[in-house]
């Protein structure tokens, strides 16, 4: 059975970001060999992510605020940090940045998005997950109990798991831009949704109400939203001011 402290991730969560960090292009390093590159799990948990990504032949640095008991990871990788912090990793250290439900604990969102552009190679990938506030769960739980799904108050100071920011797509679209990425797609922790009746009316009713050029669809099924983004080779020149 898993169990959330070990994987501290939705279902499928895991299984959907490692299909994509595979999907990745292979670079050359200086011998001409392929390389998958080097990969930076930030926030790192347990280590269930990193165990899996160097399983798979990628160069993994685990990273997270504490060394948690039971670490699935190389101990040897791992590197201490705040992500409410500059990260500890000098520029362009990374080919790809793994982000497994920690944005939603952070401060300043803004400022971590800016983080990991800088701590990504020109031409570099980023995969961020979080909870999906948007979807039809979410919304319903906000209505009938006045908090997005995974948000409930614990306390007068406090939310459910340490959540600080629902993180809703129209913030993070427009994050991921001022930050530098560029995002590529949206997946979920699902593989093929589970659509009813009353959820497709309801989003096709909430959905004439979002602006134009947001996507196809609000992202209304997946309890959590996994934005797989890049870093440009290179900026376009600044014109005139």
């Amino acid at each position: 059975m898993r169990k959330w402290a070990e994987v501290a991730a939705a279902a499928g969560t895991h299984e959907a970001v490692l299909a994509w960090a595979l999907s990745l292009p292979f670079r050359e390093n200086k011998q001409g060999d392929k390389d998958r590159g080097s990969r930076l799990d930030l926030p790192s948990g347990a280590g269930a992510l990193s165990a899996k990504l160097s399983a798979s032949g990628f160069r993994v640095t685990a990273s997270d605020i504490v060394l948690h008991e039971g670490f699935k990871g190389d101990k040897s990788k791992f590197v201490r940090c705040d992500a409410n912090q500059p990260l500890p990793f000098v520029d362009e250290s990374f080919d790809v940045v793994c982000s497994i439900e920690g944005i939603e604990h952070l401060e300043n969102p803004s400022a971590f998005l800016r983080e990991i552009h800088r701590v990504l190679k020109p031409g570099g990938h980023a995969a961020i997950s979080t909870p999906n506030v948007d979807s039809y769960t979410s919304k319903r739980n906000n209505f009938f109990k006045g908090y997005p799904r995974y948000f409930a108050p614990k306390s007068p100071f406090e939310k459910d798991s340490g959540h600080l920011l629902p993180i809703d797509l129209i913030f993070m679209k427009g994050a991921l831009r001022r930050s530098g990425l560029t995002l590529q797609e949206v997946r979920t922790n699902l593989g093929r949704p589970k659509k009813t009746l009353r959820s497709e009316l309801f989003r096709a009713l909430v959905a004439k109400s979002w602006p134009a050029g947001l996507g196809e669809d609000p992202p209304f099924y997946g309890e959590v939203l996994i934005y797989c983004t890049k870093k440009p080779n290179s900026f376009p020149p600044k014109g005139p001011l």
